[in-house]
């Protein structure tokens, strides 16, 4: 097997299990655990930086491209307090369809703005998926708001991620830069 495939399997793998260890959290609410989830984030990934000499990407970055992080921090915060919020308060199935619907909402993003095009095998694949998240949110007799959320914040993140002009290194420090002063107010 290819190293990649078996990476994505370790991730969604480890993405799968944060449902076993966010109860093992409480007391603490979901954001208090998002805070600290942003915090260690960026000390590591300082850190990281650090040790790869590419700090002083930030110094010569436009006004848009911080906005463009701005957006990014927000989508992904979002995306993470819901995510943490379903967990811990008996979600968990709306989640997961949260994450199913989102790769859904990911082409419809690609389509509608990036003009990709789809086969109609492909077109075909997208429409019986549509219909069992109809099916699902139609079997749970209301509005899978948790699962929108989750689905539009993670494809709207994945949509403004593609056009920073960083290293997914560089990213992910920057959003979390831009996060701390939140989650160190939050904290105190």
């Amino acid at each position: 097997m290819k190293r990649g495939v078996l990476y994505g399997l370790a991730a969604y793998l480890w993405w799968g299990a944060f449902p076993l260890f966010f109860p093992l959290l409480r007391p603490a609410s979901a954001g208090e655990i998002l805070a600290h989830r942003v915090l260690w984030s960026f000390l590591i990934m300082g850190l990281v930086l650090a040790f790869l000499k590419q700090w002083t990407t930030f110094r010569k970055l436009p006004f848009r491209v911080w906005w463009q992080i701005c957006l990014a921090a927000v989508m992904i915060a979002v995306n993470w307090g819901v995510y943490i919020y379903a967990v811990n308060n008996g979600h968990v199935v709306e989640a997961a369809l949260g994450y199913f619907m989102n790769p859904l909402v990911s082409v419809g993003l690609g389509v509608l703005f990036l003009k990709e095009r789809l086969r109609r095998l492909q077109w075909t694949a997208i429409g019986i998926a549509v219909i069992a998240v109809m099916i699902l949110a139609v079997e749970a007799g209301r509005v899978p708001w948790l699962s929108l959320t989750l689905a539009f914040s993670f494809g709207l993140y994945g949509y403004v991620k593609k056009v920073i002009p960083l290293r997914p290194t560089e990213s992910l420090t920057a959003e979390s830069m831009v996060l701390t002063p939140f989650a160190v107010a939050f904290l105190v």
